[in-house]
């Protein structure tokens, strides 16, 4: 059996998957508390969720993320981020997120990472950091220092 056709066989019979999508497994303390922020932050229900994981799967854009309970999870070091075609992606995404109760933080044309961008950022209950961007201009003179949002501790959301 081809891996495609397994996995129609396993989640979605009609389903065919796009050609290439990103897989991101997380590790959390309490998958049922940690599961609302991912169905929210996807717009999507899981596919699978028990107390031992949950499997969110999106097409626009294609990632799974996959929660598994862990009794040591660590936050990313860094962050993850969905970079949008235009500003008016980061706005939809923003209010999407607004409307769902999530705490963000918003910055509107910064230079971060060499470059211009406009951004809506969002931390899940474990601290993983996440940003919708949009660069606006592909030059800038500052890279991402130690003061730059992509080092801080965000305000984390725990979705109802």
């Amino acid at each position: 059996m081809s891996d495609s056709s397994l996995w129609e066989s396993v989640h979605q019979p009609a389903y065919t998957p796009p050609d290439k999508r990103m897989v991101i497994r997380l590790g959390v303390r309490d998958v049922a508390a940690s599961a609302p922020f991912y169905r929210h932050f996807l717009g999507r229900p899981a596919i699978l969720e028990n107390a031992e994981r949950a499997e969110f799967v999106a097409d626009d854009p294609a990632v799974r993320i996959i929660l598994t309970r862990s009794a040591a999870p660590k936050a990313c070091a860094g962050h993850y981020g969905f970079q949008m075609q235009n500003t008016r992606f980061v706005e939809e995404a923003r209010q999407r997120l607004l409307d769902s109760g999530f705490k963000l933080t918003n910055e509107d044309d910064v230079a971060c990472c060499y470059a211009i961008q406009t951004k809506v950022w969002a931390a899940d209950p474990e601290g993983n950091r996440w940003e919708f961007f949009v660069t606006t201009e592909s030059e800038a003179d500052e890279g991402c220092g130690p003061e730059c949002i992509c080092h801080k501790e965000l305000d984390r959301t725990y979705a109802a």
